[in-house]
């Protein structure tokens, strides 16, 4: 196993409201990791969102998953690159931001990533 060190991180949390469910953005970052403090008022109002939801017995019965969206890319011999792309999904106890305490850590392995080949020589502008 190789550690990426020009990956992108996207994190995204659907959180339920009055006009249906719908995707919160967490958090992005790059590099070779990326931390997501539990504590931070985004998570905090994704939870508070299910208990305003389904009421306090959410914090003990549901752990809505967090969506990580994963990629790098490898420059190819010929100019184009490849990219690879993988979500993953976190289930989170909603009591972890409540609670303002905690950090989750997560070791994310690519193991079957969607792959794209980007080649600039096709792209044409109108």
């Amino acid at each position: 196993m190789i550690p990426l060190t020009n990956a992108s991180f996207s994190m995204w949390a659907w959180v339920p409201t009055p006009n249906g469910t719908v995707p919160m953005p967490i958090c992005v970052g790059t590099g070779f990791q990326t931390v997501m403090d539990a504590s931070t008022s985004v998570l905090v109002s994704w939870a508070e969102g299910w208990v305003r939801a389904y009421g306090n017995v959410a914090i003990r019965s549901l752990e809505p998953s967090i969506t990580i969206w994963v990629s790098y890319y490898i420059p190819l011999p010929n100019g184009s690159v490849e990219l690879l792309t993988q979500p993953f999904y976190q289930p989170m106890n909603l009591s972890l931001p409540l609670s303002n305490k905690g950090t989750e850590t997560m070791d994310l392995v690519m193991g079957h990533p969607f792959r794209t080949i980007l080649n600039p020589n096709v792209i044409s502008s109108p």
